[in-house]
């Protein structure tokens, strides 16, 4: 029994042979050839394409050449046989490539092609792709079923691969796009389909599909000529080269559902954030930072990236950026206590103790039972020698936390300098009990 062409759901008369998108060519296509009519309309489009993309430096064949040169064909192996769609690079450094889910399925190795040049000239022939075309082994780290979207990272990569940008903003309802792909059909590879988006509904949608159920923005879209499937996966540009939508279905030959280019973003971030996560748990601070700068890249409004490059600043000594970081952190999201905490702890690695007391406050506030934080401004106040009011906050630390043996070791000194030396001798010896390296 072969697999459905396409996950989506089919909604057509009995007497139309629509096609879906899919991994394999199961379902007879209509004749691509086009009445009169409708070639006129399509060369027409394509002429008001290309002078829309000359107006801002690119020709119709330069938008072209430079989708084609971010895009990959999947190759997905099913045991003797193989399924196959498109794809994307995202992100030449970290060799990330996006993908629809139902390309991959729930396989996690995949085999990459991309267009190869000879003389300066692209080869489309599909069976020299099949036959000789080098194939580079990748590997499907991310896969959201419900937005229909998988990342997959390679080993290698060609030097002509570039990566696609990401539209800032979400397409528009009759904007111009040009779309990439390699339907399975088709003797020829990396085939470009031009049309307008129809609409782009601002709220997620759900559709019905044969092994999974999507939530997601889907923009709808409407193609010059039919897309067949093998497309899936495939960029779709604006007329600056743009990313604003991902192919991932077909309701007829023509109308494309597409998943927007917000949903990337996110998924994309998330990428980043882990990437971001590990780097820093590893100790490599320089690299975290650097993941997450990529993640506030697509979302200059993600408070969670902020904080987090803050922390990570902080453990370079970068007090004054872990700062800067934590600040607009806290201006996205006004209630978040443990960027207060790592804000108070950057001002005090700079001796700058009041401000560390008042961040500090501001997280109990928001969190009070936060036990680091009072330790944190238990220690600022000590610095300043407010033994007292250290002391009054290392004990709530403590009773918040009975296991702080850095609360109890700090209190002990407190203690010491208020010359209580058997609170102090007490602490200590609590302390020493808790964690033995304190001892002295």
């Amino acid at each position: 029994m072969q697999p459905p062409d396409s996950p989506f759901e089919q909604r057509r008369p009995n007497n139309e042979s629509g096609t879906n998108l899919g991994l394999t060519l199961v379902i007879p296509l209509k004749s691509s050839r086009l009445p009169i009519g409708s070639l006129i309309t399509a060369l027409l489009f394509l002429a008001t394409l290309t002078a829309a993309a000359r107006a801002d430096g690119l020709t119709s064949d330069e938008l072209y050449q430079q989708t084609t040169r971010s895009t990959a064909m999947i190759v997905v192996p099913l045991g003797e046989k193989a399924s196959q769609g498109t794809g994307w690079l995202v992100d030449r450094d970290r060799k990330l490539l996006v993908t629809n889910r139902h390309v991959v399925g729930t396989q996690k190795q995949v085999q990459v092609l991309f267009p190869v040049y000879r003389n300066g000239q692209l080869i489309d022939d599909r069976a020299y792709y099949l036959k000789e075309a080098p194939r580079y082994r990748g590997q499907v780290i991310e896969a959201n079923a419900s937005h229909d979207l998988a990342i997959v990272q390679l080993d290698h990569l060609p030097k002509e691969v570039r990566p696609l940008k990401l539209a800032a903003e979400r397409p528009q309802s009759h904007e111009s796009f040009l779309l990439v792909g390699n339907p399975g059909g088709s003797p020829t590879m990396w085939v470009q389909t031009v049309g307008t988006i129809q609409s782009a509904p601002p709220d997620r949608i759900k559709i019905k599909f044969s092994d999974q159920d999507v939530e997601a923005r889907v923009d709808m879209l409407e193609t010059k000529t039919p897309v067949r499937p093998g497309a899936s996966g495939g960029p779709i540009v604006n007329k600056d080269g743009d990313l604003i939508a991902v192919t991932s279905g077909v309701d007829k030959g023509t109308h494309v559902l597409s998943i927007d280019v917000s949903e990337v973003r996110e998924m994309v971030s998330e990428i980043y954030h882990k990437e971001g996560l590990r780097h820093h748990n590893q100790g490599s601070f320089q690299l975290a930072v650097a993941d997450y700068s990529a993640a506030i890249s697509l979302n200059r409004s993600d408070a969670r990236a902020y904080h987090y490059r803050g922390i990570s600043n902080k453990r370079m000594e970068n007090y004054r950026q872990a700062i800067d970081d934590c600040t607009r952190a806290i201006q996205l999201d006004s209630q978040n206590s443990r960027a207060y905490n790592e804000r108070g702890a950057a001002h005090s690695f700079l001796g700058e103790y009041d401000e560390a007391i008042w961040d500090y406050t501001m997280a109990i506030r928001l969190d009070p039972v936060f036990a680091m934080a009072y330790r944190n401004r238990g220690s600022s106040h000590a610095h300043k020698g407010d033994w007292e009011d250290a002391v009054a906050d290392y004990t709530t630390a403590i009773q918040l936390n009975h296991h702080d043996a850095k609360s109890l070791l700090k209190r002990s000194q407190a203690y010491a300098k208020l010359g209580d030396q058997a609170k102090s001798q007490e602490d200590l010896e609590e302390a020493v009990q808790l964690d033995p390296s304190l001892k002295r």
